[in-house]
C-alpha cells in the first residue's frame, strides 16, 4: 500500500548512516540542505520538520498538498 515498509527501510538505512559516520557521530545536522544531502530517504519536506521542530531554525515545510492548494 503506502510505502510505509520502504520509508521504515530508508529510515532505518538513514539512523545507521547517522550513527556510524564519523562526522555526524550520531547527530542529525541542523541545516536543511545538509540533512538532504547526507542522510538518504530525507527529502526538502523531512529536512525542513527536523531543522524546525528539534533545533528552532525557521525552515519550511511545505508538502505536496500545500503546494496543489497554492497553485489553483
Amino acid at each position: 500500500g503506502l510505502g510505509y515498509c520502504s520509508r521504515a527501510t530508508r529510515i532505518h538505512q538513514g539512523a545507521k548512516l547517522v550513527c556510524a559516520d564519523p562526522d555526524m557521530k550520531g547527530m542529525l545536522s541542523q541545516g536543511v540542505a545538509e540533512l538532504e544531502a547526507k542522510v538518504p530517504g530525507v527529502g526538502r519536506y523531512t529536512a525542513g520538520a527536523i531543522s524546525a521542530l528539534v533545533y528552532g531554525h525557521a525552515a519550511s515545510m511545505v508538502d505536496g498538498n500545500v503546494l496543489r492548494v497554492l497553485s489553483q
